[in-house]
Protein backbone atom coordinates (compact mmCIF):
# COMPACT_ATOMS: atom_id res chain seq x y z
CA UNK A 1 0.00 0.00 0.00
CA UNK A 2 1.54 3.31 -1.16
CA UNK A 3 2.70 5.66 1.72
CA UNK A 4 3.22 2.56 4.58
CA UNK A 5 5.40 -0.02 5.19
CA UNK A 6 4.48 -2.16 8.15
CA UNK A 7 2.74 -0.08 10.90
CA UNK A 8 4.55 2.90 9.72
CA UNK A 9 3.11 6.09 7.45
CA UNK A 10 4.94 8.33 4.95
CA UNK A 11 3.27 11.53 4.72
CA UNK A 12 5.00 14.18 2.25
CA UNK A 13 3.39 17.35 1.78
CA UNK A 14 4.96 20.15 -0.70
CA UNK A 15 2.90 23.93 -0.85
CA UNK A 16 3.34 26.64 -2.37
CA UNK A 17 4.69 29.79 -0.33
CA UNK A 18 2.24 33.20 -0.66
CA UNK A 19 4.77 35.32 -2.81
CA UNK A 20 6.44 37.91 -0.10
CA UNK A 21 6.63 35.53 2.35
CA UNK A 22 9.66 33.63 1.69
CA UNK A 23 12.40 35.42 4.01
CA UNK A 24 9.40 35.30 6.91
CA UNK A 25 9.34 31.78 6.66
CA UNK A 26 12.55 30.90 6.33
CA UNK A 27 12.81 33.35 10.01
CA UNK A 28 9.73 31.06 10.88
CA UNK A 29 11.66 27.75 10.31
CA UNK A 30 15.02 29.12 12.03
CA UNK A 31 12.88 29.53 15.18
CA UNK A 32 11.93 26.22 15.26
CA UNK A 33 13.78 24.87 18.57
CA UNK A 34 16.34 21.99 18.24
CA UNK A 35 18.29 20.41 19.99
CA UNK A 36 20.57 17.04 20.53
CA UNK A 37 18.08 14.54 19.45
CA UNK A 38 15.60 16.93 18.90
CA UNK A 39 14.79 17.25 22.86
CA UNK A 40 13.76 20.53 22.22
CA UNK A 41 11.59 20.91 19.07
CA UNK A 42 8.38 20.74 19.38
CA UNK A 43 7.83 17.68 16.76
CA UNK A 44 8.71 15.77 20.14
CA UNK A 45 5.17 16.92 21.08
CA UNK A 46 3.58 14.19 18.46
CA UNK A 47 3.39 10.80 20.48
CA UNK A 48 3.19 8.55 17.30
CA UNK A 49 6.03 11.02 15.13
CA UNK A 50 9.10 9.13 14.15
CA UNK A 51 10.35 11.77 12.07
CA UNK A 52 9.54 14.92 10.93
CA UNK A 53 11.10 17.40 8.67
CA UNK A 54 10.43 20.86 6.93
CA UNK A 55 12.38 22.41 4.39
CA UNK A 56 11.72 25.33 2.22
CA UNK A 57 12.76 24.82 -1.72
CA UNK A 58 13.63 28.34 -2.84
CA UNK A 59 14.71 26.89 -6.69
CA UNK A 60 15.52 23.35 -8.42
CA UNK A 61 19.34 22.64 -9.12
CA UNK A 62 19.89 23.10 -12.65
CA UNK A 63 22.19 19.65 -13.43
CA UNK A 64 22.80 20.44 -17.06
CA UNK A 65 22.12 18.84 -19.89
CA UNK A 66 20.24 16.63 -20.99
CA UNK A 67 17.81 18.00 -18.46
CA UNK A 68 15.81 21.09 -19.33
CA UNK A 69 15.96 23.59 -16.77
CA UNK A 70 13.19 23.86 -14.81
CA UNK A 71 12.01 27.58 -12.76
CA UNK A 72 9.58 27.34 -10.24
CA UNK A 73 7.09 30.08 -10.21
CA UNK A 74 6.93 30.41 -6.54
CA UNK A 75 9.15 28.64 -3.71
CA UNK A 76 7.82 25.60 -1.67
CA UNK A 77 7.51 23.87 1.95
CA UNK A 78 8.29 20.78 2.29
CA UNK A 79 6.73 18.55 5.01
CA UNK A 80 8.01 15.12 5.14
CA UNK A 81 6.93 12.89 8.89
CA UNK A 82 7.23 9.15 8.98
CA UNK A 83 4.78 8.02 12.08
CA UNK A 84 2.44 5.25 13.41
CA UNK A 85 -1.02 5.30 13.23
CA UNK A 86 -3.26 6.69 10.96
CA UNK A 87 -3.27 10.03 9.07
CA UNK A 88 -6.11 11.41 10.46
CA UNK A 89 -4.67 10.94 14.16
CA UNK A 90 -1.36 12.47 12.62
CA UNK A 91 -3.05 15.43 11.21
CA UNK A 92 -4.94 16.41 14.31
CA UNK A 93 -1.59 15.68 16.28
CA UNK A 94 -0.42 18.38 13.80
CA UNK A 95 -3.74 20.76 14.46
CA UNK A 96 -3.95 20.40 18.11
CA UNK A 97 -0.49 19.29 19.86
CA UNK A 98 1.69 21.10 17.31
CA UNK A 99 0.58 24.73 18.14
CA UNK A 100 1.47 27.84 17.67
CA UNK A 101 4.06 25.97 15.37
CA UNK A 102 1.49 24.90 13.08
CA UNK A 103 -0.42 28.43 12.25
CA UNK A 104 3.24 29.80 12.49
CA UNK A 105 4.49 27.58 9.43
CA UNK A 106 2.10 26.76 7.10
CA UNK A 107 0.27 30.60 7.36
CA UNK A 108 2.98 31.22 4.90
CA UNK A 109 1.37 29.05 2.51
CA UNK A 110 -0.95 29.60 -0.48
CA UNK A 111 -4.63 28.42 1.06
CA UNK A 112 -3.62 27.22 4.04
CA UNK A 113 -6.81 27.61 6.55
CA UNK A 114 -5.68 27.92 9.85
CA UNK A 115 -5.91 25.35 12.59
CA UNK A 116 -9.05 26.31 13.84
CA UNK A 117 -11.20 24.47 11.28
CA UNK A 118 -10.64 20.93 11.52
CA UNK A 119 -12.37 19.91 8.37
CA UNK A 120 -10.93 21.94 6.04
CA UNK A 121 -7.08 21.99 7.99
CA UNK A 122 -6.87 17.92 7.39
CA UNK A 123 -8.29 18.63 3.77
CA UNK A 124 -5.75 20.95 3.09
CA UNK A 125 -3.26 19.06 4.17
CA UNK A 126 -4.33 15.86 2.06
CA UNK A 127 -4.89 18.16 -1.12
CA UNK A 128 -1.47 18.86 -0.94
CA UNK A 129 -0.36 15.21 -0.20
CA UNK A 130 2.40 13.55 -2.36
CA UNK A 131 1.63 9.90 -2.90
CA UNK A 132 5.32 7.85 -1.15
CA UNK A 133 5.68 4.71 -3.30
CA UNK A 134 8.83 3.61 -1.09
CA UNK A 135 9.90 4.99 2.14
CA UNK A 136 12.49 3.68 4.74
CA UNK A 137 11.48 3.22 8.39
CA UNK A 138 14.33 1.56 10.32
CA UNK A 139 11.18 0.31 12.98
CA UNK A 140 8.42 -0.16 10.64
CA UNK A 141 6.44 -2.08 13.01
CA UNK A 142 8.00 -0.46 16.31
CA UNK A 143 5.73 2.96 18.26
CA UNK A 144 7.71 5.97 19.01
CA UNK A 145 7.47 4.83 22.70
CA UNK A 146 8.97 1.09 22.27
CA UNK A 147 11.82 2.77 20.04
CA UNK A 148 12.79 5.50 23.24
CA UNK A 149 12.62 2.36 25.32
CA UNK A 150 14.86 0.85 22.84
CA UNK A 151 17.39 3.46 23.02
CA UNK A 152 17.33 4.84 26.45
CA UNK A 153 17.68 0.42 27.16
CA UNK A 154 21.03 0.31 24.57
CA UNK A 155 22.27 3.84 26.76
CA UNK A 156 21.88 1.74 29.97
CA UNK A 157 23.63 -1.56 28.71
CA UNK A 158 26.54 0.75 27.08
CA UNK A 159 27.06 2.05 30.60
CA UNK A 160 27.11 -0.66 32.33
CA UNK A 161 29.63 -2.21 29.79
CA UNK A 162 31.79 1.05 30.38
CA UNK A 163 31.20 0.78 34.38
CA UNK A 164 32.04 -3.33 34.15
CA UNK A 165 35.06 -3.14 31.99
CA UNK A 166 37.39 -3.26 34.90
CA UNK A 167 34.91 -5.69 36.93
CA UNK A 168 36.32 -9.38 38.23
CA UNK A 169 33.72 -11.61 36.07
CA UNK A 170 31.95 -13.20 39.29
CA UNK A 171 31.44 -9.31 40.61
CA UNK A 172 30.43 -7.95 36.92
CA UNK A 173 27.93 -11.30 36.69
CA UNK A 174 26.80 -9.92 40.15
CA UNK A 175 26.26 -6.25 38.51
CA UNK A 176 24.42 -7.38 35.66
CA UNK A 177 21.51 -9.12 37.39
CA UNK A 178 21.30 -5.95 39.91
CA UNK A 179 20.91 -3.86 37.16
CA UNK A 180 19.12 -5.58 34.69
CA UNK A 181 17.86 -9.19 35.43
CA UNK A 182 16.31 -8.40 38.89
CA UNK A 183 14.58 -5.33 37.38
CA UNK A 184 12.83 -7.77 34.75
CA UNK A 185 14.50 -6.20 31.38
CA UNK A 186 15.35 -8.41 28.90
CA UNK A 187 18.68 -7.67 27.63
Amino acid sequence: MANTTGSAYNLTVITPVVPGHEQQLEDDLNAIPRGPDGIDSPFRNLPTTHFARLVRIPQLVDEGPPQRPVVLRSQYLLYCSVFTGALTDHLEHLRILLQPTTDRIWGHCVGYPTAADPGRFAAWFKHNQIRTSYFFAACPDADVARVRAALALRERVIAFAVRGQQLPDAELLTEFHKEFLAAGLRV
